[in-house]
């Protein structure tokens, strides 16, 4: 928090409609090339979500990433957020099931 890194951590999450929150959603940009993958999704609603990706894959195995976000209440900036992301492949699963480290 306040600049310092997070501890690395994976979530899954199951959303459903709440009665008046439904947003309408569209993609407005995405590209994707060689290395890099950019989009961006707008969602408007009773809160209005502007959510942009970039993405540079440097190697098979590794990707630095930058998304943000930022989310509007009749109009008052209510969240503005950027996170930096890295990833990288650890390891694969064999048709067995089995994990291989990723070479």
């Amino acid at each position: 928090m306040n600049g310092s890194a997070a501890p690395p951590q994976a979530k899954a999450r199951c959303l459903t409609p709440v009665s008046g929150t439904i947003s309408t959603c569209e993609q407005t940009e995405y590209e994707a090339t060689g290395r890099t993958l950019k989009w961006r999704l707008q969602c408007r609603g009773q809160l209005d979500v502007d959510v942009a990706g970039q993405f540079n894959f440097d190697t098979p195995l590794h990707y630095t990433a930058t998304i943000t976000s930022k989310g509007r209440m009749a109009g008052a900036l209510i969240s503005d957020v950027k996170t930096e992301l890295e990833g990288e492949r650890m390891a694969t699963v064999s048709s067995d099931g089995a994990m291989v480290r990723a070479t």
